[in-house]
């Protein structure tokens, strides 16, 4: 090998490990168009759609065995969520679907990715009573979440675990 060869192997090398410097071997990894936050990856859909569609669709992307409207675990998740949706739609008043719902029975809210509810955010007088045909759970903006027919058509967000 020349000179030449051996410094721009040896650059190489160098600028490989500085570009990496910031992230292990391992570092969490989402599709392209998705949002990467705490281990997860988001991806907005403006297609409005019902409830049960949303989740079917979300489930369409399946990583990891994982693919789900939205859980919701955090303050911190919510303001993420409002700053996809804005990101996308310019605005954030707009409703959309989370992954919460009490369709098995009524009154006992769960995620449908199975995560424990530990975050929640209603508005005022929500959930609505027992009895009602309002099963799902859309985020509202500036006023928190509401339960709705799962037949209203919103857009929603998508949610699964990044991959390393």
């Amino acid at each position: 090998m020349t000179f030449l060869s051996i410094a721009f192997a040896v650059f190489l090398v160098g600028f490989a490990s500085v570009s990496g410097a910031g992230c292990k071997p391992n570092c969490p990894k989402c599709p392209p168009l998705w949002t990467f936050y705490n281990g997860h990856c988001y991806r907005f859909s403006g297609a409005a759609k019902n409830f049960n569609e949303a989740e079917k669709d979300c489930q369409g992307y399946v990583q990891l065995g994982q693919g789900h409207l939205v859980s919701i675990t955090s303050a911190g998740e919510e303001e993420l969520m409002y700053m996809v949706l804005e990101s996308a739609l310019g605005t954030v008043s707009k409703d959309i679907w989370t992954g919460m719902t009490d369709q098995a029975r009524e009154g006992t809210f769960i995620w449908t990715d199975g995560t424990e509810i530990s975050y929640t955010n209603w508005a005022t007088n929500q959930p609505s009573r027992s009895g009602s045909s309002t099963d799902c759970v859309c985020m509202r903006s500036g006023s928190g979440w509401n339960d709705v027919s799962c037949t209203t058509r919103m857009p929603y967000i998508c949610k699964m675990l990044s991959t390393k």
